[in-house]
C-alpha cells in the first residue's frame, strides 16, 4: 500500500531487540553434567536474547566457556584440542539461525551440551523439497533467502551448500563419528557424538 515495512529479516538480523515482536526468535543453551536433560544435571544455562548476530556470538561464548578443552604437546607448543571441533559447531548452529521456521511460535532454536553429545534442535522440520536421506547431495535450499544473505554479507556464511558435507568430512577425521540429522515432531536435529 505503498509504505515502507521492516521484513523478518531485517528485524531478526539489525533489530535491537527482534523479541519484542518475535519472542521465540531467541536461543536456549544448556550444559548437562549427564547425557540426560535432568534439572539436577544442570551444570549452566543462557537464555540469549538479541539480533542474530548477537544470538551467534553469545552462543560461541557460551560454547568455548564450556566445551572441555584436551591439550597435546607438539615439539614446544601446546595444541588444544575441543572436544567437538568448534568448525562443526559452527557450522551446525549457523545454518539453524538460517533456516529455523520462524513462522513456528513457542520454541527457540536450543543448544544442548551433554556428556557424550552435541545436540542442536532448530524449530521447523526439512522442507518438503529436501529429505534426510538426501542432505548434502541435494540442492542448496535456503528457506529464510534474506537472512542467508545478510549472514553471508556480514561473514557468517560462505552459502555454498558444502556444509553437511564440512561436517561429515571434520567429524569422520575427528572421531571417526558421522553427525546424526533427524527429524523430531517439528524441529530439525543435529547431533555430534564426543
Amino acid at each position: 500500500e505503498g509504505q515502507e515495512m521492516l521484513s523478518l529479516a531485517g528485524l531478526l538480523v539489525f533489530g535491537k531487540n527482534p523479541q519484542t515482536f518475535l519472542k521465540y526468535s531467541g536461543m536456549t543453551l544448556m550444559h548437562f553434567k549427564g547425557i540426560k536433560k535432568m534439572l539436577q544435571d544442570k551444570i549452566t544455562g543462557l537464555e540469549l536474547e538479541g539480533n542474530l548476530p548477537q544470538l551467534v556470538k553469545g552462543a560461541e561464548d557460551f560454547i568455548k566457556t564450556n566445551l572441555r578443552i584436551k591439550s597435546k604437546m607438539e615439539g614446544f607448543k601446546r595444541i588444544d584440542i575441543p572436544e567437538i571441533p568448534f568448525e562443526v559447531i559452527r557450522e551446525a548452529l549457523i545454518n539453524a539461525v538460517c533456516h529455523r521456521d520462524y513462522l513456528i511460535f513457542g520454541n527457540k532454536i536450543r543448544f544442548f551440551l551433554f556428556k557424550d553429545r552435541i545436540e542442536i534442535r532448530s524449530p521447523g522440520r526439512l522442507p518438503n523439497t529436501v529429505e534426510l536421506k538426501d542432505l548434502g547431495d541435494s540442492p542448496p535450499f535456503a528457506r529464510n533467502q534474506l537472512i542467508v544473505g545478510f549472514m553471508n554479507r556480514l561473514g557468517y556464511i560462505e552459502n555454498i551448500g558444502q556444509g553437511i558435507l564440512l561436517m561429515r568430512e571434520r567429524m569422520t577425521e575427528f572421531n571417526k563419528t558421522l553427525p546424526i540429522f533427524q527429524e523430531k515432531g517439528e524441529e530439525f536435529v543435529v547431533i555430534f557424538k564426543k
